[in-house]
Parts: C-alpha cells; structure tokens; sequence
C-alpha cells in the first residue's frame, strides 16, 4: 500500500469540522456533497478532516471522518475521483453503477455526476484520492486509443490493487505523494510535474477496463519506422518543454497507443523513456560545457530527483555528472565560479 502520509497530512492540512454546522459547510464547499443525513448530535468532535495538495488542475487528498452520515451531489462537478481506502471504507452509490464499495485491497474510479450518494459508517474511515478533471481524462484516452468518442469515459470502478495495473497505479499514487510530501519544488519544474502527471493518466487510461477500448485502431507495421522517426524528431526539437506522449502523437499523427507500440517494437523501449534519454545527452552536453551544478543542470533538463539522475547519468555516459562536470572545466570548456 502507500508510504505512511503522516508528511503529507501534517503539510497540507486543509479543513477541520468540529461542528455539525462545519461538517456540512466542508461538505458541501471540498467535495460538492449536501448532507442528506447529518451526524447524529453525539457525535459532535472531529467529525471531518482532510489534507490536499493540488498539482496544476489534479488534487491529491486524504479524507478522515468519524461519523456516520449521508451526503448526495446536487450538480456533478466534472471530475473522476479514484479512492483507496485507509481504513474502514465509505460507499459510493453511483447513478448509472449503483452500489460501489470499497473492497479489501481494491481501490474505485467513478465520475462525480448529479446524483452520487456517499454513505460513511459511524466509526473512523479514512481515504487518499485524487480528482482529475473529466476533460483531461477523457482527452487522454482519446489520444491514447486513437478514436474520436462523444460519451462520457466510463470505468470498472473496482480496481484491484494487487494486480500489475494495480500495483502500477499504486507507484504512480505513492511517487505524487512522497515527492509532494519531502521534495514539492520538483514539481515546480513544468518537464517533472508534466513527464508525472501524464505518466499517471497514462497509467489509468491504458491498464484499466473502460468503455473507451473497444475499436482502438493500430497504424501499419509499413508506416511505424516514419512515425518513430518522426517522433524522435519532435522531441529533439522540444526537448526543453513539457511536452506528453499525446502532445507527440499529434505531432506525428498517430494514436498514443500506436506510437507506444511503435516504439516497442522498434526501439524496444517508449516514448517517454526516448525523451528522457534525449534529455540526458541534453544534460551532458551542459555538464561538458557548463558552470553550474549538478543539481540545477539536472533540475533544467527536467530530472527532480539526483540520486536517480546520477544513476540514469552513469549507465548511460560511463561516469558520474560530477566527473564529467569537473574534467569539462579541467579542460579549459567552462569558465571558472
């Protein structure tokens, strides 16, 4: 499961409800909830808690409660919400689903329509979700699948944490909330925050069941050599932007998934990966010729992370970014500090 959000919660610590009239108001203003069946008058202390950190349109939040009660969504607010539960579960009756529980070890996706009832116990639940905005969602598997679809994306709500997918989404999930909780100016780098946001729909799109599969079209195998070639050729031209792999698939006029099947095949790698290496020649070529650190040469080509730049540095080049940076001004190709 997740790395323990105690960080997490204690720095972005968002609303408290100590009162009835406080619980229905954070109700109603964080998750879009009327009560429809208020706490009873007993239970009148920490009825609701929650902490939430936004990255760019997606919020991440951990949902704490202690009472039973009832909610309903008056208007939908055009988010999908993915939940896992921490402890003990809430239900989710959903429109056009019905009954959506929580599960052991299964977390949930499901869009908040008009119409969603949230039902939580009389004792002590706690969540970590995310919003995603519906559009965003919706564009991505578009994009990823290649066809043009008017309906509302529609997921299997039932998510099971213990399968490959599951355990992918979990990853994605836990490097959000432990880069949010230790290290949040990476994300201050629009190539880190874009390169994580858009492996994470990436991620959901691609590995869970939805409406959205059926008919994914592929391009031919004649056409894929130009496609990848293509692709190698945007990225080189915008290697310094936070561009995603749908932004590439456009670019070279291909589906998100034709153009990860096409670098499978003939890369034997993806997308993303090929821009990472590309930003690592980047990277080298600003070491060799560069003043500036490590981390700062690093943090520009989009890498938040040093110790796993080094090692992605090192495999690929042969030696440390330090080594580099220290025999280029040796050499007399960067001026001194």
């Amino acid at each position: 499961m997740l790395t323990s959000l105690a960080e997490f919660e204690h720095r972005y610590q968002a609303f408290s409800a100590r009162t009835l009239d406080e619980a229905a108001e954070c109700a109603m203003q964080v998750y879009d909830y009327q009560l429809t069946s208020p706490p009873g008058e007993d239970n009148v202390l920490c009825l609701l808690s929650g902490s939430m950190a936004p990255v760019d349109d997606i919020s991440f939040i951990v949902h704490r409660s202690s009472c039973g009660f009832e909610g309903m969504m008056e208007s939908g607010d055009e988010h999908y919400c993915l939940a896992m539960p921490l402890m003990g579960g809430t239900r989710i009756t959903d429109p056009v689903d019905g009954v959506i529980d929580f599960r052991k070890n299964h977390a949930r996706i499901y869009r908040k329509a008009a119409g969603t009832k949230l039902t939580a116990p009389p004792k002590d639940v706690a969540s970590f979700a995310i919003l995603i905005p519906a559009q965003l969602l919706e564009d991505k598997a578009r994009s990823y699948f290649g066809e043009l679809q008017c309906a509302p994306l529609r997921f299997n709500p039932h998510i099971d944490l213990t399968t490959p997918t599951g355990q992918s989404i979990l990853g994605c999930l836990d490097l959000f909330q432990l880069t949010l909780s230790y290290s949040p100016a990476n994300f201050a780098n629009p190539l880190t925050r874009t390169a994580a946001k858009d492996h994470l729909l990436s991620t959901l799109v691609s590995g869970l069941e939805h409406n959205y599969q059926p008919g994914a079209k592929q391009i031919g195998q004649g056409a894929i050599p130009g496609v990848v070639k293509r692709a190698e050729e945007f990225m080189h031209a915008h290697a310094g932007a936070p561009i995603s792999v749908d932004q590439i698939a456009r670019a070279v006029g291909c589906s998100e998934r034709a153009l990860q099947s096409a670098f499978k095949s003939f890369r034997n790698t993806t997308p993303m990966r090929a821009l990472r290496d590309i930003r690592l020649e980047r990277a080298h070529e600003d070491l060799r010729k560069s003043s500036d650190t490590v981390t700062s040469i690093a943090f520009k080509w989009g890498f938040g992370n040093p110790g796993r730049f080094a090692s992605s540095y090192t495999e690929k080049f042969g030696e440390s970014p330090s080594d580099t940076l220290r025999f280029g001004c040796l050499s007399g190709r960067c001026s001194a500090h």
